[in-house]
């Protein structure tokens, strides 16, 4: 039966083991030299040895001839461990094993003495994954543990274990593997599978692998599974989904050259080819950040190094919404268009002459853009969502040339769907929409949706809704008719000076600078 490389190659001794000297030099001489805590803490993302070393480290304790800290693979027990007959040793898996009875049962099997060996070993893996019940009971075990017990506690995100269980474990921390070190291990294991690999080839899945040695291991089988035994670049790159790098520094210039129609139609092309938009996203995200570097070293100005830590910004945010799931061809073009607008927006004078009042930062209009009169906006209103969020859009209010939005019911199908509150669909989902321009405003007598909308995840996701459905962007706003105001116009015209005062001076007090005409 065929057996995938990653386990094929585990390491069964600590040489064996790469990238983690600081560790495995530790624990070899706490074997050597007797001194065994009875807790420890392997931390670290995923595919760095934390499993391995710690099945070692089990073996290694209770081996009857160890060989400088490492267990020698001959003696009785090493041979049980080999078959997984072991039964002294138990690895449980804390993501389905998180109650607080499975930790109850190990209390109860820890007073029992070993079989066969000199130490009980219990690895969790996943510990993070423990119920907060299951993490008292397990404390109680740790506090007066019995002398034959070792617990081995492996996690990638240890900010999640009560601070009570880490400062009575002995932590050690695992790095991701350097990519010199995992490039010599995968030419190793090719020459003795008998894989002929470019070293272009390679570079690629240690790219793609992030430090992980195992996730290496498994796409360099994933490659063999499809092509053979003979991988160049090219293969390699078709295989993974990767984007060739010229293809990212061309998105990369015209982002720069403000090309936005080259972009998008180049992400087409690739989107159409299979290319991964993650891995693309990734890419534009390494080409930034090492233009921040040579920004830094070469000590140029301010304002260059914010705009690249603002694309950076934005580039890491679309990275993670492409991981939990979102729509990665969506939120990309999204993000290109975006970079190739730019991100700073025109400061807007008040005119108190005027109904059309805005705020820096209301309505995205790119620098080179000729600001518009904009039209009006409610005073209190506006001055609460600058406090919630700045990034608020501007407040719109509808004149009678509006026109019902009639993809509105897709629009809240799509929300329905991929919204992750249920209470703003619920909010959402009996409202109306009309358009105006580039506007879609939102009819609703739910306050409630007026406030989820000030948060810019709802607010984003409308957005990249009515995109889907329409294939435009729109700016959003709330439907507010124009009233007729039939006061005394020398009385409106107070009215409306004392309204811009106390704007102005609202305004100021939350740190925005207002400049009056």
């Amino acid at each position: 039966m065929y057996q995938v490389l990653y386990r094929k190659w585990r390491p069964r001794n600590f040489e064996d083991v790469i990238g983690q000297e600081h560790v495995t030099q530790t624990l070899k001489n706490e074997v050597v030299s007797g001194h065994i805590a009875h807790a420890y803490l392997f931390t670290g993302s995923r595919g760095t040895g934390k499993t391995s070393c710690a099945k070692i480290f089990s073996l290694a304790v209770n081996c009857k001839n160890p060989i400088n800290g490492s267990p020698c693979g001959e003696c009785e027990i090493c041979k049980e461990a080999a078959k997984d007959a072991l039964l002294d040793v138990s690895e449980i898996d804390a993501a389905s094993n998180n109650g607080v009875e499975n930790i109850r049962s190990i209390k109860e099997e820890s007073f029992l003495v070993p079989t066969l060996c000199k130490y009980r070993v219990y690895i969790i893996d996943e510990a993070h994954m423990l119920s907060t019940q299951a993490f008292n009971a397990f404390l109680k075990v740790l506090e007066e543990p019995p002398k034959h017990i070792i617990f081995i506690l492996a996690t990638t995100e240890p900010h999640k274990i009560p601070t009570t269980i880490l400062s009575r474990c002995q932590r050690f921390e695992f790095r991701r593997i350097k990519s010199e070190e995992m490039s010599l291990k995968i030419k190793y294991i090719c020459e003795k599978e008998n894989f002929k690999i470019s070293d272009e080839a390679i570079e690629i899945i240690i790219n793609s692998a992030d430090g992980a040695m195992r996730d290496a291991l498994s796409l360099l089988d994933r490659c063999v599974s499809c092509c053979g035994n003979v991988l160049d670049d090219e293969k390699v790159r078709e295989i993974l989904g990767i984007t060739d790098k010229e293809s990212v520094k061309l998105i990369y210039q015209y982002i720069k050259e403000k090309n936005t129609k080259k972009s998008l139609e180049l992400i087409d092309d690739l989107y159409k080819s299979s290319k991964s938009m993650m891995g693309l996203c990734e890419g534009l995200l390494n080409i930034f950040r090492e233009e921040m570097v040579k920004v830094i070293s070469d000590k140029k100005i301010e304002t260059e190094l914010r705009e690249i830590l603002e694309n950076l910004t934005l580039l890491s945010n679309v990275y993670k919404k492409m991981s939990e799931g979102c729509d990665s061809r969506l939120e990309l073009e999204i993000a290109v268009i975006k970079l190739c607008l730019g991100n700073s927006f025109e400061t807007y004078k008040i005119n108190e002459n005027s109904e059309n009042v805005g705020l820096n930062g209301f309505l995205e209009i790119p620098k080179h853009s000729e600001p518009e009169t904009l039209p009006p906006v409610d005073n209190d209103k506006s001055l609460k969502e600058i406090k919630d969020n700045k990034d608020t859009e501007i407040v719109k209010d509808a004149e009678n040339k509006t026109k019902e939005f009639s993809k509105w019911e897709s629009v809240i199908e799509y929300i329905k769907k991929n919204s992750k509150s249920k209470s703003f669909y619920l909010a959402i989902k009996d409202s109306r929409a009309y358009e105006d321009g580039d506007f879609v405003l939102i009819a609703s007598n739910k306050n409630l949706l007026f406030d989820l909308l000030g948060e810019s995840t709802n607010k984003e996701l409308v957005r990249n809704a009515i995109q889907a459905v329409s294939g435009k962007r729109y700016r959003l706003g709330p439907y507010k008719r124009n009233k007729e105001n039939k006061e005394n116009p020398e009385k409106i015209k107070k009215n409306e000076d004392n309204k811009v005062d106390m704007f102005a001076q609202k305004a100021k007090s939350l740190g925005i600078n207002v400049e009056l005409e």
